[in-house]
């Protein structure tokens, strides 16, 4: 299996890609993931990062009434 460090170097020449769909193409990477990249590598918001503290945060507050890290991040 292909990682993401030799899929960065053999797919974007050694550059990490600027795009959550291209990020996220990457092997073992997720959305979580590639939103601290995009965010914090490239100062480009795509998105939130959910992780259990921001699930269980925006629950309470009544944002959102998924358990879904993606739906959550859209509400």
């Amino acid at each position: 299996m292909i990682n993401a460090s030799k899929a960065i170097v053999e797919k974007h020449g050694g550059e990490v890609p600027r795009t959550m769909e291209e990020l996220t193409a990457l092997p073992g990477v997720g959305r979580k993931t590639a939103n601290v990249v995009l965010s914090n590598a490239f100062k480009i918001a795509v998105g939130v990062v959910v992780d259990t503290h921001a699930t269980r945060v925006s629950a309470r507050l009544g944002l959102t009434a998924s358990d879904d890290a993606v739906k959550i991040e859209q509400d």
